[in-house]
């Protein structure tokens, strides 16, 4: 069993982030890389209504679920993931209305892990981005955090200014040249897309 290791109230966890951007052929030739990496389990982080969280050992299922699309525009289904063998903890949040409960696995009650979090098409021509991320500092957070980054950096490309680049798998790199917007949120300001002047487009 992995420690969960000794936070203490008040204590700064600083966490790490890797975005990209991917389309849904991008995504899913990750997610089978991904099955290379390890023994994970990925962990449904916010349940379905009076249900359990679901748990995935083979991420190319994750898809259906987790990638936006113009049917879900909205990123809500976020994947925790951990070693196969270690423990999790949830918590149940009874719902206001009276309909029942929701169970919430989250990374301030189990930091020895990351968060999958997938972007994809939300509407015509305009692509959302992808994250992979962790908010512990843990040893096993930040080795994790690093494999998948690896991975990550291993199939994209660096376009924008040096000091915030932005990162885009193939599939997301030829929507960038056909027009598509490449944006961090659906209703986020367009001066956080993923954008460069149009000759260097071309030079991609």
């Amino acid at each position: 069993m992995y420690n969960q290791g000794n936070m203490q109230l008040g204590e700064i966890m600083y966490g790490r982030s890797c975005y990209f951007y991917a389309d849904e052929e991008d995504l899913a030739d990750l997610t089978r890389a991904l099955k290379g990496l390890g023994n994970y389990k990925f962990v449904q982080i916010r349940s379905n209504l009076n249900q359990p969280n679901l748990i995935f050992s083979d991420p190319t299922e994750l898809l259906p679920l987790a990638m936006v699309t113009p049917s879900n525009p909205t990123r809500i289904a976020s994947f925790l993931i951990v070693h196969n063998d270690q423990q999790i903890f949830e918590r149940e949040i009874a719902l206001k209305d009276g309909s029942g409960f929701i169970k919430i696995v989250d990374q301030n009650q189990n930091w020895n892990s990351v968060v999958l979090a997938f972007g994809g098409n939300c509407e015509e021509n305009t692509l959302i981005m992808s994250d992979i991320n962790t908010v512990g500092d843990t040893e096993i957070a930040l080795t994790m955090h690093n494999k998948f980054k690896k991975l990550v950096v291993t199939k994209t490309i660096k376009i924008g200014k040096k000091g915030s680049p932005h990162r885009l798998m193939p599939g997301a790199v030829e929507k960038l040249k056909s027009g598509w917007r490449l944006a961090s949120d659906k209703n986020w300001s367009r001066c956080t897309d993923a954008n460069i002047p149009a000759e260097e487009i071309a030079k991609i």
